[in-house]
This record gives structure tokens, sequence and C-alpha cells, in this order.
């Protein structure tokens, strides 16, 4: 091979590499940013939970309220 032949050869491979590189960079930024989602979702899917249990226990609360009052309203009613 000649002189030229091995320095663009030389400069193939160096790109190859420095692409790969930045292929592995971009990969470990897409992995960090997928493990922030993640853990967002996951934040999200708790605080959700949460929030359902508040409104069942808040819903149980007006369900009986609502019954106190009417009984009530029905001993008025009757006296």
């Amino acid at each position: 091979m000649g002189k030229s032949t091995e320095s663009a050869t030389e400069r193939i491979l160096r790109n190859i590499q420095l692409q790969l590189g930045d292929m592995k960079d971009e990969r470990t930024v897409t992995d960090a940013v997928l493990a922030r989602l993640e853990a967002s979702i996951h934040r999200l899917d708790v605080t959700m939970f949460s929030v359902t249990a508040e409104l069942r226990a808040i819903r149980s609360q007006f369900d009986r309220w609502r019954n106190d009052t009417n009984e009530r309203l029905n001993n008025l009613e009757s006296e």
C-alpha cells in the first residue's frame, strides 16, 4: 500500500473511532434521561395512589355525613 492510502485509511479509522465514541456518549446521556423519566413516572404513580386513597377516604366521610344529615332531616320531619 502506498503512503497516501495508509493515511487515508488511518483518517477513516480515526473518524470511525470518534463516531463510536460520540455514539457511546449519546447512549450514556440517553440512558440517564430515561432513568430520570422512569423515576418521575414512579413518583407520579406513588402520588396518584396517595391521591386516590385520599379521595376514597373523603368520599367515605362525605357518605357518612350525607347519611347522617338525611337521617336527622327525616327525624325532624317525623316530629
